[in-house]
């Protein structure tokens, strides 16, 4: 994936089959890379805030559910906020899903709006993957189309 982003941009040269090498002959540095691009650095930044913030909503949910076990039906009794609060996963979650604004804030300096914004779709995909594998919950078509 880098190495195509890369020869897109004229970073790289792969006509003669060698890849991390630049068109001076040189390896590729994906650090120097990153630095002289901020808006690939603005995109990096967006995509790993929206990954923050989809694992911090579902270790806050996963804890919700330990502590409601197989009690899913609407009559039973929901846990109290002092159970949820005394759970170390929920306060894992929130210290993740708050770490978005500034990751978020960062990506948009480096990054004009146009680009940050699409980018944090990224969050729909990761929920869809990890409630699904996480918490096991299972997804109709009716969740598909919508």
């Amino acid at each position: 994936m880098v190495e195509a982003m890369a020869e897109a941009l004229g970073f790289l040269d792969l006509s003669d089959g060698e890849s991390y090498k630049t068109r001076e002959g040189t390896p590729m540095d994906i650090g120097r890379l990153i630095m002289t691009h901020p808006w690939l650095l603005g995109g990096m930044l967006a995509v790993g805030g929206a990954a923050l913030e989809g694992v911090g909503l579902i270790c806050q949910k996963k804890a919700q559910y330990q502590l409601m076990g197989d009690n899913l039906c609407a009559e039973d009794p929901k846990p109290s906020w002092r159970q949820i609060l005394q759970r170390p996963i929920w306060w894992a979650g929130l210290f993740l899903y708050l770490l978005y604004g500034p990751v978020n804030m960062m990506a948009m300096k480096y990054a004009p709006e146009t680009t940050v914004m699409p980018l944090t779709s990224v969050l729909i995909l990761l929920n869809a993957f990890l409630s699904f594998a996480v918490l096991y919950e299972r997804f109709t078509r009716r969740d598909i189309t919508a």
